[in-house]
Parts: C-alpha cells; structure tokens; sequence
C-alpha cells in the first residue's frame, strides 16, 4: 500500500513586509483516495473549488469536521519571513520538512497544488534534487487545481493556521490535534 502526500500553501501578511509562510501536507493511502474524495465532495456539496479564504463559517466548521472523521494524517510547518524570500521559504519548508514527512508515511505520489508553469517547475526541481539525497521515492509528483477535493484538504489546514496567525481563532488547531489527523505542527 501506497499513500499520496498532497501540498498547499499560505501567507498571511503579519506586517507590511512579513509573512508568516504556511506549507500543509494531508497523507492518505491510496487505497482510500477515493473514499476521500468522494466524501469531501459529498459532504461541502459542490463541484466547484475550496479555498478557506473565501468560505464561511459553516463551510469552514463542515470540513474541518469532516477531516477530524477521515482517515488521512496532516502535518503543518511555518516561517515568519520578509516578504521576498517567500520562494526561497517554500524550497526550505518543503525539502527539510514535507517531502521528509512525505517519504516516511511512504507516500508514493505527491500533488501539490498548481501554480505558475515556472514555479510548479520549480517543485519539479526541487522534488528531484531532495531524491538524490533521500532513500524515499515517488512514483510521481503531479500539480492539482484547486477543484481537486484532496487538494482542498492541505488548503484547509494552511488557512486554519492562517487564522491563528492572525488571532482568528484557533479552536480548529485544538479538533484537529485531539482527533489525531494534525500529527505535526512547526514554526520557526
């Protein structure tokens, strides 16, 4: 059995210049991929895409709900930097932190959410570059759009981090810890 590691990512702004950049990683074995997505789509009923940003109150509790009932794990690391090292940022959080956490839930696919033709050939790079270093491999790192259901569940987890960030509540943190699905959460 195989699980797929799926990627988002967030900045909430902390300052004129700063950011607090917020990368998510949501495990679920392949096996149970399409339960999941079937799930996600069922219970937001929708077709069209998630982003925590733009939800409301009962939309935001209905899935956070939902990922607390699923069987997928999440892990959350963040960095408080100047705004222009956000790529730079990325490439650090996603080597030293997410493809290990990836590779050791024996993840054998990545998506990571869709981006610029240039950065998501970037992650491309940056996947490649972490393998020569790794005994971890991918059967392949694929780029999903935002109407991917998985890719709304890293979405998700980003935003609630987000909030706290921003003194908006953390009482999602707290669900999800207690029900065992957020197993890391870093900030440096």
């Amino acid at each position: 059995m195989a699980a797929v590691g799926v990627i988002d990512e967030s900045s909430p702004e902390i300052g004129v210049d700063r950011v607090v950049y917020t990368m998510a990683l949501v495990i679920v074995d392949d096996v149970d991929e399409d339960r999941v997505r079937d799930a996600l789509t069922a219970v937001l009923n929708r077709r069209r895409p998630l982003h925590w940003e733009s939800e409301g109150t009962v939309v935001k509790q209905r899935i956070v709900d939902l990922l607390c009932t699923l069987p997928v794990t999440a892990h959350v690391c963040a960095a408080t930097v100047h705004r222009s090292t956000q790529q730079s940022t990325r490439v650090r959080l996603l080597r030293e932190h997410l493809l290990e956490y990836a590779g050791a839930a024996g993840a054998g696919q990545l998506l990571i959410e869709q981006r610029s033709k240039a950065e998501d050939d970037l992650d491309r790079r940056e996947v490649r570059d972490w393998f020569r270093t790794s005994p971890h491999r991918f059967r392949g790192i694929e780029h999903a759009t935002k109407s991917e259901p998985l890719a709304w569940m890293p979405d998700t987890l980003a935003g609630v981090w987000a909030d706290v960030v921003r003194d908006q509540g953390d009482g999602f943190i707290e669900q999800l810890v207690g029900s065992g699905r957020l197993l890391s959460l870093s900030r440096e």
